[in-house]
């Protein structure tokens, strides 16, 4: 039985826009914001009512590794 979510992607078409959304709008807080190899970036945000839940911002598509130029 699942007890528990820890991390949910929800995808958007601009990071940055949806990032400033979840936490200006929303109240969310920045949780973890890093670029990775090959320009892949992991953006989360949380709620502070429920910190155990991370929310990760992404583009849809294929990893980077594999779009073309």
């Amino acid at each position: 039985m699942i007890t528990n979510i820890s991390i949910t992607s929800v995808f958007v078409k601009d990071v940055d826009a949806s990032k400033a959304f979840y936490i200006d709008v929303l109240g969310f807080a920045e949780h973890t914001d890093i670029t990775l190899a090959e320009g892949y970036r992991w953006c989360t945000v949380k709620h502070p009512n429920q910190p155990e839940l991370q929310v990760h911002l992404t583009k849809p598509g294929p990893p980077p590794e594999f779009r073309s130029s």
